[in-house]
């Protein structure tokens, strides 16, 4: 077995496509060499930092991160997020794990990357954290409007045409219910150009221009239920959530069981419940780790200090 660091410049075409294949195996998902790059390429180096674990000349093992402009307390930052790390199971092992990510996170290091981001789930949590020596920042929010409420709970169906009623009069009163529209501002957070828009999204999703603000949603299946999942709102304010999704409503309710977003708002919306912790369908953590300590300082585990949401991650 071999192990080395490359950027995503330095491998092949053949080397790409086994990654896209690992993938599938691991996660069940295609990925496409378009995606890939798209991926991989588009960000505010050219390129993103891979380790990979070679057997015989195949990859059976990687681990990536992607570098991201971010705003940090008034000066701007390289933050990474930690992507697919992924292994064949006959060839897993903590001290592997641990040297793919002490590769990725040097080179990072050297080139001014001063932190890794990441939103493990509920197995990568306890590795990252006990392995690599990732810290708690906190858990994002899930946010939800059910517009057929019977279409979430078969056993309520006679319910769903007063459901969308509600939702439709919510949606109109909402416009005339004054709502404090000052920007909600947060310490760290992402860089929002063109670049990170070219890297981040594809043609399904949808950007849409409301009066000064913008917001990206996407349309989804989350098991039964067909959702439009609000990915971000910008500039963030109370009133430009609530504009987002009385559009949603408008435009989609017929179409879709429920609207959902994914963040920490710390904002009483009017049209959206925050679901109660034990309640939500799946834990979101956010974590990471500090590369560089003379940039990145003890602020950066405190969440009301970020701005985050479905934009920052990987998935959707």
């Amino acid at each position: 077995m071999e192990l080395k660091l490359k950027k995503t410049t330095e491998l092949t075409i053949k080397e790409k496509e086994q990654i896209c294949e690992l993938f599938l195996e691991i996660f069940e998902k295609s990925k496409s060499i378009e995606d890939f790059d798209r991926q991989f390429l588009n960000t505010v180096f050219g390129y993103s930092y891979h380790g990979i674990l070679y057997s015989d000349d195949n990859i059976v093992g990687i681990n990536t991160i992607i570098p991201y402009a971010y705003n940090y307390f008034g000066k701007e930052i390289t933050i990474a997020l930690s992507v697919d790390t992924m292994t064949k199971k006959e060839f897993r092992s903590i001290s592997i794990f641990k040297k793919l990510a002490k590769l990725v996170y040097d080179k990072a290091r050297e080139e001014n990357v001063s932190f890794v981001l990441g939103f493990p789930n509920d197995v990568s949590y306890k590795i990252f954290k006990k392995m690599l020596r990732w810290k708690d920042i906190d858990k994002l929010n899930f946010y939800f409007l059910p517009i057929k409420i019977a279409n979430i709970k078969k056993s309520i169906k006679i319910l769903n045409f007063f459901n969308i009623l509600f939702v439709k009069l919510l949606s109109f009163f909402t416009k005339f219910i004054p709502s404090n529209d000052s920007k909600i501002s947060r310490n760290i957070e992402k860089v929002n150009c063109e670049q990170f828009r070219k890297q981040r999204y594809t043609k399904e999703h949808k950007i849409k221009k409301i009066d000064d603000f913008n917001f990206i949603y996407k349309f989804d299946d989350y098991e039964d239920t067909k959702v439009v999942y609000l990915i971000d709102v910008f500039p963030l304010s109370k009133k430009n959530v609530e504009k987002s999704v009385n559009f949603l409503i408008n435009n989609y309710s017929n179409k879709i069981d429920g609207i959902l977003y994914l963040g920490n708002l710390d904002i009483i919306t009017l049209n959206m419940i925050k679901i109660p912790r034990k309640y939500e369908p799946k834990n979101v953590y956010v974590s990471g780790l500090i590369l560089n300590d003379s940039v990145v300082d003890e602020r950066v585990w405190d969440i009301k200090n970020w701005n985050l949401n479905l934009s920052n991650m990987d998935v959707l």
